[in-house]
């Protein structure tokens, strides 16, 4: 039973080190990292800015349509509106992420400059 009980913590216990060892990464990843998410947030905060250009174009074209009775013109103003205002959801959730992992990875960069 005492065997047993040694064999099974030794198997839980190489399990869980590479989970460990994982989590770190090297400091020219976390730099990567850093570049990276600060390009998407660059190229996300672009689209926000084109996606609230695209809804006021739409929102104008849409009443626009309604007022001269052009439904059908209307309708696909509408759908365009939606769709901007989706990707405009969208691409605001992208931003607080990658907000969120240039904060870590910054993090994770001073705590490795610390510990050298």
């Amino acid at each position: 039973m005492k065997r047993l009980v040694g064999v099974t913590t030794l198997v839980l216990l190489g399990c869980a080190a590479p989970a460990f060892a994982a989590q770190t990464q090297a400091p020219q990843t976390t730099r990567k990292d850093v570049r990276q998410d600060t390009r998407d947030l660059r190229h996300d905060k672009s689209d926000v800015k084109s996606d609230t250009k695209d809804i006021a174009s739409d929102k104008k074209d849409l009443k626009t349509d309604l007022k001269d009775g052009q439904r059908r013109d209307a309708r696909a103003d509408a759908k365009d509106l939606h769709a901007d205002r989706r990707d405009l959801v969208k691409d605001k959730q992208d931003i607080r992420k990658d907000k969120r992992d240039l904060k870590h990875d910054r993090r994770t960069l001073r705590r490795d400059r610390k510990h050298r």
